[in-house]
Formats: structure tokens, C-alpha cells, sequence
């Protein structure tokens, strides 16, 4: 058995392992995996479960909002499309979100259309 984990960069693996010479890395290996949080399994911070219904919170103008997102896409209209884009933010180029939104009020087509951008720089800092 070999473990993997991946980021921005690429991925690493672990030594290989017998899990029949080795029960104790097996059993190490698994018992760490069933501990970990979902952000640590590589699931979407941004993204909040309760019970059955995943949301985002935003802040806008008007203060913070929670969009559903099942109620989004299924609800509102199916055929609408929604795409949470997550990126990684190089300090040196400008932010995506800013790009987006000058490209949305000048209404270039075939561009996703801007609606809200937050920096994970908690996430950030938290990988670090």
C-alpha cells in the first residue's frame, strides 16, 4: 500500500507498505484518515454543510448572505449553471475576482459572470 496526497504542486506518495507484514502503518493509516475534518480530506471549506443542505455565505452591499446552493441550482432555475471557483493567489498577479468583476461590467461575452470574491487567506495561512 502507498499513501498519496496532493496540492498545488503536484503529488507525493508515501514508502510502500505491506499491510500484511505492516498492520500497525495499515491501521495508523486509516485510523488518521477516519480523524480528519472534511477540509483536511480535500473537501471545499467555503462550502458548509448542515444536515442536507450545502451554502455559501457572501458578503454583499447589503450585509452577508447565505445562497443554498441545491435550492440554486435545482429550484431556482435547473439550467442555470453555478460554479464555485476556488483558486490559488499568487501574491504578485492581480486578484481573479477584480479581473471578473471589470470584465462582468463591461459585459465581455463568454466570461463567467463576477459575483462575489472572497481571498482564502485563512485557508492560506492554515497550509502554510
Amino acid at each position: 500500500m502507498r499513501l498519496w496526497t496532493f496540492d498545488r504542486l503536484g503529488g507525493i506518495a508515501s514508502k510502500q507498505f505491506d499491510i500484511n507484514k505492516d498492520g500497525l502503518q495499515f491501521v495508523s493509516a486509516v485510523l488518521g484518515f477516519l480523524w480528519m475534518n472534511e477540509e483536511q480530506l480535500g473537501f471545499d471549506p467555503t462550502i458548509t454543510t448542515v444536515g442536507n443542505k450545502r451554502y455559501i455565505e457572501i458578503e454583499r452591499e447589503k450585509g452577508k448572505e447565505r445562497l443554498v446552493i441545491d435550492r440554486l441550482i435545482k429550484q431556482e432555475d435547473p439550467d442555470t449553471l453555478l460554479v464555485v471557483k476556488d483558486s490559488w493567489q499568487y501574491p504578485e498577479r492581480k486578484e481573479e475576482g477584480e479581473l471578473l468583476r471589470k470584465a462582468t461590467k463591461k459585459e465581455v461575452r463568454n466570461v463567467a459572470r463576477y459575483f462575489h470574491c472572497r481571498l482564502a487567506s485563512a485557508l492560506a495561512r492554515a497550509l502554510q
